[in-house]
């Protein structure tokens, strides 16, 4: 029942999501040619890294500092904008709630204990995946304890066993060393980038749970059961 519900959800934000024009008019003209230029800045500074040119290091310094000076007047001029739009923005949250109201009674949710059924049902699916997720990272962890560890332990009784000079030794014992948490990092640094792809049903699920509690606090009357 979740699912489907999400299914007909998913339908909605897709009939209800702003297209490029309006998203550029959030964002302002200067954020948008702040950001275009960031993107340059940042496109070049990788490109005359490879180019063989001997103004290279000075070009890709300056590029970085553009992206630098860029996300900093970004990020000043989005707070000013939401503390001068904040009006706006709660009436447009407003707005959306109504949405999702109507969606909620069209797909047969109407009463308030109806909807706070369904959202309580879709909690808890979003709480179980979220342990799926957990559990996955402590698997990576497992794995690099049953296995990496004790590979990386023999390969290092190994070096020193070798009669090599101390300082050798201890080199490859750091380079041994630095390989382990280079592993250990991409590995969790790979998880975390598939985790999006892999949990993006129950990412939106959670978007869900958050629209439908917002809907029950702001369409609804709150009781005292309510009240968290």
């Amino acid at each position: 029942m979740e699912y489907i519900v999400l299914n007909s959800y998913i339908k909605l934000k897709k009939q209800t999501q702003k297209g490029l024009k309006e998203v550029i008019q959030i964002l302002g003209k200067l954020n948008t040619f702040l950001f275009l230029l960031m993107s340059i800045s940042a496109i070049t500074s990788i490109l005359f890294i490879f180019l063989p040119s001997k103004h290279r290091v000075i070009i890709s310094y300056i590029c970085i500092v553009v992206e630098i000076i860029c996300v900093v007047i970004i990020s000043i001029t989005t707070q000013r904008e939401r503390v001068l739009n904040s009006s706006e923005d709660i009436k447009a949250q407003d707005d959306k709630y109504d949405t999702v109201k109507e969606w909620l009674e069209k797909i047969g949710f109407i009463e308030k204990n109806q909807i706070k059924q369904l959202y309580r049902r879709c909690e808890i699916e979003v709480e179980r995946n979220n342990e799926r997720s957990l559990r996955r990272k402590v698997f990576i962890d497992k794995i690099f304890n049953l296995f990496l560890i004790p590979i990386f332990g023999a390969v290092l009784s190994w070096v020193f066993d070798l009669k090599a000079d101390p300082g050798d030794s201890m080199a490859m014992v750091i380079v041994i060393g630095m390989i382990g948490v280079v592993l250990y990092l991409s590995a969790h640094g790979l998880l975390n980038y598939l985790t999006p792809i892999i949990d993006r049903q129950n990412i939106k699920m959670y978007k869900m749970v958050k629209d439908i509690q917002g809907v029950l606090d702001r369409k609804f009357s709150i009781e005292n059961e309510d009240i968290v």
